[in-house]
């Protein structure tokens, strides 16, 4: 779907053609957080973040700033969180992990998975070795799995499958990619409901426009008591105006079918 890479200027997205006409917005949190915004239904929001190194002394603001940016993110939204986190998952909170120990890092991750209800979909699925570990050390040829794809809670079943995949010929890295699959159940929307059939001709009748009129200013004027913004008395307008309707107004009598 997406995927993250570092460089000397902070973090981006890449998108094909077809899914860069739904992207609604970005908002660059900080040199090391980017979000994206996309329009569909349901609305889809990716957080691509690059996580400071295991022991750094702002990871732990880093994570801080991660959870805030996802309290922005509408309830109902598709949401992903992406990106290298420089976290061991243990098997105490991740069966099939690379890892069996959780370090500083993970401990953060953990934290901010139960405080924004997300999953880590790279840790759903068993796989071989092979496939869970992200990033080998170009020093010592040490293998970790640090890039994850996380999912909100709401969304999990969803989600088909996640793993890694070799990469670095085409990449020039030492991060491997992580995929996700993702598969949603649209729903179309409901047709606009139709309005009120009213017999509006009704209205001729001076005796109940005068009714009429009298039954939408003193519902009005209940309403907008003390109301000052202009939008919301216009609300009120309408709603006046759909009361006295309902009230007064009879409707239209259905034609009765002739038949052949």
């Amino acid at each position: 779907m997406a995927k993250s890479r570092r460089c000397c200027s902070g973090i981006g997205i890449a998108i094909n053609k077809n899914t860069a006409s739904a992207l609604a917005d970005t908002k660059r949190i900080n040199e090391r957080i980017l979000v994206a915004n996309f329009s569909g239904n349901p609305a889809t929001t990716i957080i691509v973040h690059y996580s400071p190194t295991e022991g750094s002394a702002d990871a732990e603001d880093h994570y801080n700033q991660l959870a805030d940016a996802i309290r922005t993110i509408p309830k109902h939204n598709v949401l992903f969180v992406i990106g290298d986190f420089n976290a061991h998952l243990g098997k105490d909170f991740a069966l099939f992990s690379y890892h069996d120990t959780t370090n500083s890092n993970g401990n953060f991750m953990i934290d901010l998975c139960q405080e924004s209800d997300l999953v880590v979909t790279n840790t759903m699925f068993q796989k071989r070795k092979g496939k869970l570990w992200t990033y080998i050390s170009d020093m010592t040829g040490h293998k970790s799995q640090v890039d994850y794809i996380l999912v909100n809670r709401k969304w999990k079943n969803s989600v088909k499958n996640s793993e890694a995949y070799s990469s670095f010929s085409s990449l020039g890295s030492d991060h491997r990619i992580v995929t996700a699959r993702v598969k949603l159940s649209l729903r179309t929307c409901k047709s606009p409901s139709k309005g009120v059939p009213y017999d509006w001709k009704a209205l001729e009748n001076p005796e109940l426009q005068e009714k009429y009129s009298v039954e939408v200013k003193n519902r009005f004027t209940v309403l907008s008591q003390n109301c000052t913004d202009v939008t919301e008395r216009y609300q009120h307008l309408v709603e006046a105006h759909n009361e006295a309707s309902e009230k007064l107004v009879p409707k239209k009598k259905k034609k009765e079918k002739k038949s052949l």
